[in-house]
């Protein structure tokens, strides 16, 4: 009996306990229920609160499901079946029956229970303090940068090796081979590290390599007026990149025992964006800012190692290990360093890349950005993205829920601003938080600069005694986009090879060149801040400058018009001789004396020079025979023979013959094509000369009139003042046919009235024939002597000449209706008293006379009179009245 009550004494005490533990419990779940408090915090310290009351946590649930512009949408669940669910917002409010989700403002205060058909239970509260956003850890342009060769890079989105942060002082290397940067006194920005020109700087340790490409994207905060270094290790070695006082970047590196640099085109401008690199491959040292060459040179060797272990720096002049002044007062994007030079094309990319990632502008084709979350988010799309002014290309899940890279295409002419948001779509976070709006904006400019001239191309020539020739122009660029940023222009014999050198240039200023000869063009470099180059003239037009070869009569007439040699080219020069009385045409030389270099007519000229040929002269000799006709001459009746050159004078004198007066000398007609010069037996046949109306004209032979010394008879030609068309007034044909390479004198004597001319003309006399006066043409109202000058040509069709006419005008008129509009008109006579041609072609005619013998016959007569008359130009006309 002692063991079963002993047993159910322990059994009493057991179950008393474990009633005691289980009364425990649940009051304690009460009190936990009743004031638990459940935080969803996130890292951006956006809390979302609920306070729940008096009710189990399965039995009525109050939920926010999302949010979209400051409004939260809630949904109340319950796990009781059977149960409808009221709910109030704020305490003073009514019960509402809840129908589905419904939207609150932030900071409101929820209170829901569930009702039966004769129960209500407890309230359940809730309270909105606020809402848990999934913000991306950021949003950024990728840095696609090449990174074979690559020692070191910095970046100031991802400056925490993948992340960004504004609080630390190690500028972690995205390289993976540890050579981050200790900074002293920088402060970060977005996407910079901020210089303050006094005592900011990056140590990016010991970077030696033989070959070396350094880069960076920075903007100055203010325009330089003293050195402010970008990135080096100067230290007597080494090498890096400055700005200068001018403002120029300078790229310097110590090759060979020297430091070697390159200076900029473009001037920095303050708070604009630059993208600068330098290379070096043992051959050439090449400066590129915005991805664009700015120059270069040629020198092998390698780059000499930094002295006294002299770190790498940004924003100053290294001291060992120490900063040595020179700051940069200014924003520095992204730095790096690679062990090897980079192509021209591979600079290209990583400008591209540097110049998005500072926000622009830049003229990239394709913008990859990239989108990481600080918590993993579910359904993150396209669909969440929106972007302007820009397609949405490739979407990559790098890491599954966090980071996302999208690559955009901008257009080809695009000129503004890219702009890449997110949006609450369907992308939301384990708790059903949806996505801050956030947003990435990069300045595109794919619209390169203008250039036009003033002058473009043309053809110039260079003058004998000169080698150049000045041409000007006026440039003028404009951009409509970033600003132009380098105003770049160089002159090159080549419009395919590009100059290798610079000029810089102001818009809208003359620029001035003297240039030699062949074709020379402008070469631009006009680039904008987004790296653009303009193209609309980037290679001008041809200056073409040509050579005068100028010809020089050198005393005579005829010679050819200036001929224009073209650089490299063969000119052929005329074969046209000019004439000089009483000389026959050598040659043409480079020196007025004969003594430089000759050249015959049609001959090859290939100098490339401008040069004066001058027509080098041989005089002509003569052969004078004097035939004394039965008289003494100097002591003897025979003929006698005189040697001289045409500018010599002989004196002969006058031969004696008993019961004769010497009446002159005669010269034989050889020379002269026709017998009867004065009219003494008729027309001498010598027409009357119009084209338009005969009966305007007249001409008749009748006896000379006062002041005709030549002879008995004269053609009285008389115009009866009907109106004249063609030519002029008319006048007088004395028809003489002509052959190639001849040379005649029309002589004749005539009186014309005061106010009128008389002028010449021909129906074909070859190419190249000329014709000119060797008198004045103008009446006097006395009888005077008239002579013109034909020259026919080598080539062409021969007809004849001898056609004499008036005018009222000193210009040749021919068909005065035709030039001034009327016809001439005018009762004027003209009184002929001699007219003949003569052929001096032949190097015997000559000796002061016209003639085709050169024989002087001496004229005896009684009482008879003899004309002696006297032509200009050296040439002595001797007319004798017949015996």
């Amino acid at each position: 009996m002692k063991d079963k009550q002993k047993k159910k004494s322990d059994f009493f005490i057991i179950s008393t306990i474990l009633i005691m533990l289980i009364i425990i419990l649940l009051l304690c779940i009460i009190i936990g229920v009743a004031f638990a408090k459940y935080i969803f915090n996130e890292t951006n310290g956006v809390q979302l609160h609920f306070y729940e009351y008096r009710i189990a946590e399965d039995e009525i649930k109050i939920s926010p499901e999302g949010y979209t512009t400051g409004k939260v949408t809630v949904t109340i669940t319950t796990v009781k079946p059977g149960l409808s669910i009221k709910y109030k917002l704020e305490d003073n409010s009514e019960w509402i029956n809840y129908t589905g989700p419904f939207n609150i403002n932030e900071n409101t205060k929820i209170s829901a229970r569930l009702v039966a058909e004769n129960f209500e239970g407890p309230i359940t509260e809730k309270e909105i303090t606020n809402i848990d956003k999934v913000s991306p850890t950021i949003i950024n342009t990728e840095s696609m940068y090449v990174t074979d060769g690559l020692v070191t890079r910095l970046d100031g989105v991802n400056n925490n090796g993948g992340r960004h942060s504004t609080i630390i002082t190690t500028w972690k290397d995205l390289s993976n081979n540890g050579k981050n940067g200790t900074i002293t006194d920088g402060r970060w920005g977005e996407n910079y590290l901020q210089f303050n020109g006094t005592s900011s700087w990056v140590n990016l340790g010991v970077i030696n390599s033989d070959y070396q490409t350094i880069e960076a994207t920075f903007s100055p905060n203010v325009v330089p007026t003293s050195s402010q270094n970008i990135i080096g290790n100067w230290e007597s070695s080494g090498g890096g990149i400055y700005i200068d006082s001018n403002r120029r970047i300078i790229a310097n590196y110590y090759i060979e025992g020297a430091y070697r640099s390159i200076i900029s085109k473009v001037k920095v401008v303050a708070n604009q964006k630059y993208h600068v690199a330098v290379t070096y491959d043992g051959t050439n040292l090449i400066l590129y800012v915005n991805g664009v060459e700015q120059g270069r040179i040629a020198i092998s060797g390698i780059i000499k190692s930094a002295n006294n272990s002299t770190v790498m720096a940004l924003g100053t002049n290294p001291n060992g290990t120490t900063a040595g002044g020179d700051y940069f007062n200014g924003k520095i994007y992204t730095a790096a360093v690679y062990n090897k030079a980079l192509t021209a094309e591979q600079v290209k990319k990583n400008a591209d890349a540097g110049k998005a990632l500072a926000g622009g502008p830049t003229n990239a084709e394709n913008i990859t950005y990239t989108i990481t979350f600080n918590e993993k988010v579910e359904g993150f799309t396209t669909d969440d993205i929106i972007v302007t002014n820009g397609t949405k290309g490739s979407f990559t899940e790098v890491t599954a829920g966090r980071v996302y890279r999208l690559v955009v295409t901008t257009s080809a002419n695009q000129n503004n601003t890219q702009t890449v948001k997110l949006i609450a779509n369907g992308c939301t976070d384990s708790s059903g938080n949806g996505i801050e709006e956030t947003r990435k904006a990069v300045v595109i400019d794919r619209v390169a600069p203008t250039v036009t001239l003033s002058t473009n191309g043309g053809t110039y020539n260079i003058e004998p005694g000169s080698t150049t020739v000045a041409i000007s122009t006026t440039l003028v660029a404009s951009d409509t986009g970033s600003g132009v940023a380098g105003l770049g222009y160089a002159w090159a014999t080549s419009n395919s090879t590009e100059p290798s050198s610079w000029a810089e240039f102001t818009s809208e200023t003359a620029i001035t060149a003297l240039l030699s000869g062949g074709n020379n063009y402008i070469w631009t470099n006009v680039i904008d801040n987004a790296g653009n180059r303009a193209t609309s003239i980037k290679t001008s037009s041809s200056f073409n400058v040509i050579y005068d070869v100028v010809f020089d009569n050198n005393g005579g007439t005829g010679a050819p018009n200036t001929h224009n040699k073209v650089h490299g080219t063969e000119l052929i020069l005329s074969s046209t001789n000019p004439t000089k009385a009483g000389y026959t045409f050598k040659e043409w030389n480079t020196k007025v004396d004969g003594t430089g270099t000759s050249y015959a007519p049609g001959a090859s000229y290939t100098q490339d020079s401008a040069v004066t040929l001058y027509a080098i002269w041989t005089e002509k000799t003569y052969t004078l025979t004097v035939n004394p006709n039965g008289g003494t001459l100097e002591g003897s009746t025979a003929t006698k023979t005189y040697t001289m050159k045409y500018s010599d004078v002989q004196n002969i004198v006058e031969p004696t013959k008993n019961g004769y007066t010497f009446a002159g000398w005669r010269e034989l007609s050889t020379g002269m094509f026709s017998d009867d010069s004065n009219f003494a037996n008729g027309t001498n046949s010598i027409v009357q000369y119009t084209n338009i109306n005969n009966n305007a004209l007249t001409l008749t032979r009748e006896s000379k009139t006062t002041g005709n010394t030549i002879g008995n008879y004269e053609l009285k030609i008389t115009n009866n003042g009907t109106a004249q068309t063609s030519p002029g007034l008319g006048g007088f044909l004395q028809r003489k046919y002509c052959e190639s390479s001849k040379k005649y004198i029309h002589v004749f004597v005539a009186k014309l009235p005061k106010g009128y001319y008389f002028h010449n003309a021909y129906n074909s006399i070859g190419n190249e024939g000329t014709t000119r006066w060797l008198t004045p043409q103008e009446g006097t109202g006395e009888f005077e002597t008239y002579a013109y000058e034909v020259h026919t040509g080598t080539t062409g069709e021969f007809k004849n000449f001898g056609h004499v006419y008036m005018s009222k005008s000193i210009t040749n008129i021919w068909n005065p209706e035709t030039i001034i509009g009327e016809a001439e008109t005018g009762d004027v006579t003209m009184y002929l008293a001699y007219s003949n041609i003569f052929d001096i072609t032949s190097d015997n005619t000559g000796f002061g006379m016209i003639d085709g013998s050169g024989i002087l016959t001496a004229e005896w007569t009684v009482n008879q009179y003899t004309v002696e008359y006297y032509q200009g130009n050296n040439t002595t006309v001797l007319l004798v009245s017949p015996l």
